[in-house]
């Protein structure tokens, strides 16, 4: 009969619960770590194939601008060190201005691509730029129309990455 009451008081036992739950929860978290690192490498894949299509495709852009640069020659007097005289020197400036008016109209298409089993979004997009640039004067600061370049004037827009331009 003694044999009955001890396995009745290890039955009953709240230690003997506690010990068995602890050694259920540490078997649990065998397979839930298991889960997790699967979550973790397939995260990781698709990161991949993300980045896999999007170097193919193009980083995000940002455009800037247009803005129109137009150089010019100055002539200032310098130091010279050597000689300790005075010099002029001609130094090529830049001017640059934004236009008065900017219409931008864009069209953008996304698409998926595909890297086996995960998909990434990309997009396409189609630009139309419009816009007004103001009366061109260099009065104001004193240039001589014969120092501009109007030959090696342009208009420059500024794009983060090029190999997605079309």
């Amino acid at each position: 009969m003694e044999i009955n009451v001890q396995n009745r008081n290890w039955k009953n036992s709240i230690s003997a619960r506690l010990i068995v739950i602890g050694v259920l929860i540490l078997l649990f978290l065998i397979p839930i770590n298991m889960i997790d690192d699967l979550v973790y490498e397939r995260q990781m894949r698709k990161s991949e194939a993300f980045g896999e299509i999007s170097s193919k495709w193009g980083n995000p852009q940002t455009l800037t601008g247009p803005f129109l640069c137009i150089p010019f020659w100055q002539y200032n007097s310098q130091m010279n060190a050597e000689t300790k005289k005075t010099e002029i020197v001609k130094i090529k400036y830049y001017a640059y201005f934004l236009p008065e008016t900017l219409n931008i109209k864009g069209e953008v298409k996304p698409e998926i691509r595909y890297r086996g089993i995960y998909d990434a979004i990309v997009y396409n997009s189609k630009l139309t730029i419009d816009g007004v640039f103001p009366k061109i004067n260099f009065d104001k600061w004193k240039i001589n129309p014969s120092q501009i370049l109007w030959d090696e004037a342009g208009i420059y827009f500024g794009i983060s990455d090029l190999r997605s331009i079309k």
